[in-house]
């Protein structure tokens, strides 16, 4: 997790460096995660990330935020990079974005547990200002925690979501 943790940073790095009209950028969301593998895992997500925004980048930084499962009494805090481009140097209504790093998680009963964080999404420009863009995204979101499954006999081996976010970028 260290090496993913500084692989995050070494990119983030590389690509504020790589363009000279880069500024600086912040933003928060709020969305929901519903369980795809039927253990009754989904969540209530809130998240905050900073970086920077470039030509062809809508947005290139480091990201952390809350999942808090909504039926058991446990969380998960990830922490990430994350890209978002409309693959343009001019804003589009629609936007790809991808978000890789580590989640730290919380089971009760259980050891914290630090895994595998990986979330692709696609998102849709709502409104547009001249300092904020507002948007709404789907993403399938994976993490790869283990732990005994509170409704059947066996271990999950990490979680598989639909997440549907509402999210705001300064």
């Amino acid at each position: 997790m260290r090496r993913l943790f500084l692989i995050v940073l070494l990119l983030t790095g590389i690509a504020v460096n790589s363009s000279a009209k880069a500024r600086f950028a912040w933003g928060a969301e709020i969305g929901t995660g519903v369980d795809m593998s039927s253990d009754d895992m989904s969540t209530l997500n809130i998240a905050a990330y900073a970086g920077c925004k470039m030509p062809w980048l809508t947005f290139v930084g480091l990201g952390t935020g809350i999942d808090s499962y909504m039926s058991q009494s446990y969380n998960s805090y990830p922490i990430y990079f994350l890209a978002r481009t409309s693959f343009s140097p001019k804003p589009r209504l629609m936007f790809g974005e991808l978000r890789v790093g580590m989640a730290i998680n919380e089971v009760t009963g259980q050891a914290t547990q630090t895994g595998l964080y990986l979330r692709p999404g696609l998102g849709f420009q709502l409104a547009v200002g001249k300092g904020f863009r507002s948007y709404l995204m789907i993403s399938y979101l994976y993490n790869s925690l283990r732990f005994p499954s509170p409704k059947v006999d066996t271990t999950i081996h990490g979680l598989n979501q639909a997440v549907l976010t509402l999210g705001i970028s300064f």
